[in-house]
């Protein structure tokens, strides 16, 4: 959904449907890792980490690196579907 140069968003027919979509935990944006392409171009992966973020209603931080975060984001028969998936790394629970 982001570019360098030309416009941002999600197309379709020529007609901008989404400008912008922005994730973030606590705050603060993911750091990418990697995405890729699948199934035609039909569906992006991201692949992120969280940086050092605040914990919510305590205090401390919760460490870089302690969540992968997974954005799966596909178009199917005209219909967009966004997709999160955290995975913990640590023993305990959080709130993000």
């Amino acid at each position: 959904l982001y570019g360098e140069t030309g416009e941002l968003g999600l197309y379709y027919n020529d007609t901008r449907y989404l400008g912008i979509w922005e994730l973030t935990l606590n705050g603060s944006a993911p750091i990418a890792l990697a995405h890729e392409l699948r199934f035609g171009g039909n569906t992006v992966v991201y692949s992120m980490t969280n940086p050092d973020l605040p914990k919510i209603g305590e205090n401390g931080r919760i460490r870089r690196d302690t969540f992968l975060i997974r954005r799966i984001q596909t178009l199917v028969d005209d219909v967009f579907y966004d997709m999160l998936e955290i995975k913990n790394f640590e023993d305990v629970p959080h709130t993000v």
